[in-house]
């Protein structure tokens, strides 16, 4: 008996050993992941003089709705009016729920998306062991979900995405758990991973319906209807809640980024409706083009009646109907959750194509499988790795892009200007979080009357007139490479800021309504131009260009 206590503990330390060196493909890819984003944010904080700066102007949309919802008890980009802004909205609900626990702070997206990162790491660890591959595949597919998706680029945008890719995969691998045990236990967390998927964004409909159709050529009836009605709860329940605030169903961003098919009646119209676009789109992307190739080659290498090659064929799908409809891009984030995706699945196609596809061939053609399987892994990682390679190194490009024109144009109104000054502008996440300003959003995303006017094809010179009368505007503030042919010709120009070596847009301009509110607006620019780095060139209408100085 006593000898048998140390055997038990001895098997208890085995054990909790084998537990441990199971989750070495995640601890090693969570490692180089945090090195490599904790190494960009130093370099950007460094170039943003001390400024936590994201890579885009969108969080600070997310941020500024939760910030007035905590403050205000509105659920708009200012504390003014409600708006239909997000298509996230249970990202912009988390931030909410955060900022009313801890305080508003900028660094709290930034935090919540590492810690989405992460956790999708670690579920992209579980998806390729629930297919079966080994602690080596495991370990490269982990490191390739960190390096192409690209998780450290996406984190870096203060963005829902990283959260997206999480529980776009949790979905993932629910469905498949279903497919294998059609239980209820199972049909729980399938839907429940469909509802969050979708609440985080909609683009989670392109991964739930050829996975639902699946599901119904597998007769499971219940499990496919239950899976659509879950996924569209969050769309409708989000819809009617708009509606009631006087916006449309579907959010402002969705209803001017979204491609929807214009059934003119004409035979080009309906091809392009029926799935030509997304197919004509995916011959463009060179990394989505790659990544379905080796999805479709891999699937026509397993036998006939295995799930996984059907799982593939559901994710290549999932990209057409993306391409269709939505956008890619805008710092690799738009498709970052389908490629999050495919990484795990081409792991089990490929990490199990020594055991369970090679020995069906014949010894004279081994070779030639392997050569064939080394060429299509080029094909895939080529694009994908050029792709990541020139994310990386835009980081702090565009963080301090952001530092130099978005977040010092919020910093003008918010030290010049009192609370609630009227300003019309194109870029609204900054200034809304910062400056707390009523804002008329020219672009459309805060403000519905834009949108529907951009949806109806009435937008034009004499629309904008229109409101910025309507609204009394004090500041309009511009980037003219998005108006050209759109500004009233009343408007005043007043001064430019031109910002060198930019990456995103170089000029922002400055207007005004009247000739008083001109010299107004100048005096008040010329007294803030102290506080602009270097790097920014100031010009006013009526005299030569100066440079900012810090």
């Amino acid at each position: 008996m006593v000898e048998f206590f140390p055997a038990i503990t001895l098997f208890g330390e085995r054990q909790r050993m084998k537990n441990l060196c199971e989750r070495i493909p995640f601890a090693l890819a969570a490692a180089v992941f945090l090195v490599i984003l904790t190494t960009l944010a130093v370099k950007s904080l460094q170039a943003n003089a001390g400024h936590l700066i994201y890579t885009l102007d969108d969080p600070y949309i997310h941020m500024a709705i939760a910030k007035n919802l905590v403050a205000h008890g509105v659920f708009g980009v200012t504390r003014f009016s409600f708006s239909s802004t997000t298509s996230a909205p249970l990202w912009t609900l988390l931030l909410a729920a955060s900022y009313a626990l801890f305080g508003v702070s900028d660094w709290i997206p930034g935090i919540l998306a590492t810690l989405f990162a992460l956790a999708a790491l670690y579920s992209a660890d579980s998806l390729c062991r629930l297919l079966s591959v080994g602690t080596i595949g495991r370990s490269i597919i982990c490191l390739a979900v960190v390096y192409f998706t690209p998780l450290v680029p996406v984190v870096s945008t203060g963005l829902e995405h990283a959260m997206h890719l999480f529980f776009a995969i949790v979905f993932m691998g629910a469905t498949i758990r279903f497919a294998r045990d059609p239980g209820g236990r199972t049909l729980v967390y399938m839907c429940f991973g469909a509802l969050l998927a979708v609440a985080a964004r909609y683009e989670s409909l392109f991964l739930v319906a050829p996975l639902a159709l699946w599901l119904l050529c597998m007769k499971q009836w219940r499990g496919a209807i239950m899976l659509v009605i879950s996924s569209f709860l969050p769309v409708v329940a989000y819809g009617v809640f708009s509606k009631m605030n006087g916006s449309s169903i579907l959010p402002n961003s969705l209803m001017l980024k979204g491609h929807f098919a214009n059934l003119d009646g004409s035979i080009k119209a309906i091809i392009n409706a029926l799935g030509y676009r997304g197919f004509e789109i995916l011959i463009t992307c060179d990394h989505l083009y790659g990544i379905c190739i080796i999805l479709l080659f891999g699937s026509l290498l397993w036998r006939r009646g295995s799930r996984l090659p059907i799982v593939a064929l559901c994710i290549v799908s999932s990209i057409v109907l993306h391409l269709q409809f939505a956008l890619t891009g805008w710092f690799y984030r738009y498709e970052a959750y389908l490629v999050g995706v495919s990484l795990p699945v081409i792991g089990g196609l490929y990490f199990g194509f020594r055991e369970t596809v090679l020995p069906r061939f014949p010894d004279r053609t081994k070779v030639q499988c392997w050569i064939a399987l080394i060429g299509c892994t080029v094909l895939l990682v080529w694009p994908l790795h050029q792709r990541a390679i020139m994310s990386l190194e835009q980081v702090v490009r565009a963080s301090n892009h952001i530092y130099r024109q978005q977040y010092h144009s919020a910093d003008f109104l918010r030290k010049m200007y009192a609370p609630g000054v009227r300003v019309a502008c194109y870029d609204l996440g900054a200034v809304s979080y910062y400056a707390d300003p009523d804002i008329l959003d020219l672009w459309g995303l805060g403000t519905i009357e834009v949108a529907r006017a951009k949806r109806m094809g009435k937008y034009d010179a004499n629309t904008i007139e229109h409101l910025l009368k309507q609204r009394r505007t004090e500041v309009v503030m511009i980037i003219p490479t998005w108006s050209v042919g759109s500004l009233p010709k009343s408007l005043i120009p007043v001064a430019e800021w031109a910002t060198k070596n930019n990456f995103w847009f170089k000029t922002l301009a400055f207007y005004a309504l009247s000739e008083e509110g001109a010299k107004d607006l100048e005096d008040r620019l010329r007294q803030y131009q102290g506080l602009l780095p270097d790097s920014v060139e100031v010009s006013y209408a009526s005299t030569e260009p100066s440079v900012g100085k810090l």
